[in-house]
């Protein structure tokens, strides 16, 4: 994955310097540490408002590049979709059997996301008019970097502290970011043209991880209350492009060519839902075993026809990122089986070919999951809402019992979440004390 060649990457670069370290021997024992860098840019060079746009811009592309790897790996832990891939770490993955020495680098990942668009956010509010798009945006990616460590972490340090976060500790910490970032985006609205329809969608956007976070703490009335006025049509798309590898939607590699290795789990199988596509019949790929039903573009991806044919995943497809549709599911769950509720269930089976229903209460509830899981296929909500539907008592639905390998891969660990890395308790010796 993307992770992997970036630390293979900096690996390499280092021992090009030991290298060079040793070529070039010292005069002193006290030059041994001295380096010069003459690419480097200063700290206070960035502070200078000409470089505002691209310091936001690489927040969002910490973002962007994270996200696809989040969804990818939220489809596999759960039971989105099974693993084709001959790597044992990605074997682990799929049977959720999580340890410290067996992550791929997402944990890392998230925080690398997280501690940029911080950073950024910080930096561009002390640079920057009070209200400016660009730091109200890089708050609402903040925001969402803590909403995903929540959501996929069981626990975690900060910046190399001690004290170790719990989920629940670290979802809290989106809610300040996001309500900064709808208050900043408020005030330049006030700018109008362009700058005001940014600052709606940047609004928006910020609205909508609110109430997901509160979601997930269990807040109803204040999750509601959050989403309260984002439009319905409202989409923030992540978007991937051709250029080059960082910046390819990883899901094309996933299901393309002899060494594919993404296929759609068995409880979406057979559907017949244009939400979620896929092959009629199954296929190997990279470890030439698992059977794999590759999927066409789902709805939360850029390319998803509502008729016709499956539309095979390209380099550049982008992915739902946030939206008013979400925006009304949380509502729905948050308010429970009412009218409203109904009317969004009916709609969506709708859209999935189905007739309406009628059902009330607890079986109205199950619906709506039932219409939430096909609307947000593989795009990074599955882990967090099988988190929450088990910890607020609403029932276990991680995946049990044999893999669909059968005993060649045998059965389910008991994961749900992922740990703190090794990597992490030999950097932060303090950690927990």
């Amino acid at each position: 994955m993307r992770f992997t060649a970036y630390m293979t990457g900096i690996r390499r670069l280092l021992r090009v310097s030991v290298i060079a370290l040793a070529v070039g021997g010292f005069t002193a024992c006290d030059q041994l540490l001295e380096v010069e860098n003459e690419a480097a840019i200063d700290d206070v060079d960035l502070n200078d408002p000409s470089l505002a746009t691209t310091l936001a811009n690489s927040a969002l592309g910490r973002a962007q590049r994270t996200f696809d790897d989040l969804a990818w790996f939220s489809a596999v832990f759960t039971d989105e979709a099974v693993n084709g891939h001959n790597f044992i770490q990605w074997k682990e993955i799929d049977l959720r059997q999580m340890r410290d020495d067996n992550d791929l680098g997402h944990w890392a990942s998230i925080h690398d996301w997280r501690y940029l668009a911080d950073t950024v956010a910080a930096r561009l509010e002390n640079l920057l008019p009070t209200a400016d798009n660009r730091t109200a945006q890089s708050y609402a990616f903040a925001g969402y970097a803590y909403v995903f460590a929540g959501e996929f972490m069981c626990e975690s340090t900060i910046n190399v502290g001690k004290e170790v976060l719990s989920s629940n500790q670290l979802t809290e910490m989106a809610i300040p970011r996001f309500q900064k970032a709808i208050t900043i985006a408020t005030a330049a609205r006030a700018a109008g043209g362009a700058a005001a329809t940014t600052a709606d969608n940047i609004i928006n956007l910020a609205k909508v991880g609110l109430g997901r976070a509160h979601l997930q703490l269990g807040q109803k009335a204040e999750a509601a209350a959050a989403v309260a006025g984002v439009p319905a049509n409202f989409v923030w798309l992540m978007r991937y492009s051709a250029n080059t590898g960082g910046e390819n939607n990883l899901m094309r590699a996933a299901t393309t060519g002899s060494n594919r290795y993404f296929g759609v789990g068995p409880e979406y199988r057979g559907l017949n839902d244009p939400r979620i596509r896929h092959a009629a019949t199954s296929v190997l790929g990279h470890n030439t075993f698992t059977p794999l039903f590759v999927p066409f573009q789902p709805s939360s991806y850029s390319g998803w026809l509502a008729t016709g044919p499956g539309v095979a995943f390209a380099l550049d497809t982008g992915i739902r990122f946030a939206s008013g549709l979400e925006a009304r599911y949380i509502k729905a769950e948050a308010e429970g089986p009412n009218a409203t509720t109904l009317a969004l269930v009916n709609e969506r089976r709708a859209v999935g070919g189905q007739t309406a229903t009628t059902a009330t209460g607890e079986a109205l509830m199950a619906e709506l999951r039932e219409q939430r899981r096909r609307d947000f296929y593989a795009d990074a909500h599955r882990l967090g809402d099988l988190r929450r539907y088990k910890a607020q008592g609403v029932g276990d639905f991680f995946p049990k019992g044999l893999h669909p390998n059968g005993d060649l891969w045998g059965n389910y660990g008991t994961s749900e979440c992922l740990p703190i890395p090794r990597a992490e308790k030999t950097g932060n010796p303090g950690i927990g004390t």
